[in-house]
């Protein structure tokens, strides 16, 4: 559990990081290759940022209507990731935090696919999550 947490703290980051305030754009503003790529841009001045001793942010990409955020394990190869279920760990509470956080969820209510991708040390695939509005409550 301790390592899901620390793993949800890079979307912290994210949060508080992000440039571009989503507040009274039109949603098809929000979605366009433009506004995302400029997010996505902005952010990854910063990066990589390592997050905690076992994971790093290595970049961000913004394509139309899809935000991707792209998460590497510094120490764990993918087999072993993938061995202790780790997308399936975060997965709840990483949609929970998307969803209720203002920025991510000005993306979502705008229609825009959310992506965490997830690599191993090795740089194979360990896995992804898609969160969209539809994966967030009422």
């Amino acid at each position: 559990m301790h390592r899901i947490l620390k793993f949800l703290s890079c979307f912290f980051l994210i949060a508080l990081a992000s440039p571009v305030n989503a507040d009274n754009v039109p949603h098809n503003i929000i979605r366009s290759y433009e506004y995302l790529n400029s997010m996505s841009n902005e952010f990854n001045k910063i990066l990589p940022k390592r997050i905690d001793k076992h994971i790093e942010l290595i970049t961000t990409t913004g394509e139309y209507s899809t935000y991707t955020i792209f998460y590497r394990t510094v120490s764990i190869p993918a087999y072993q990731a993938k061995d202790m279920n780790l997308i399936s760990g975060i997965k709840a509470p990483s949609t929970e935090f998307v969803c209720s956080n203002p920025v991510f969820n000005n993306l979502l209510q705008a229609g825009v696919l959310i992506i965490a991708k997830y690599v191993g040390m090795d740089y194979k695939d360990i896995g992804t999550i898609n969160i969209t509005k539809k994966s967030c409550p009422l």
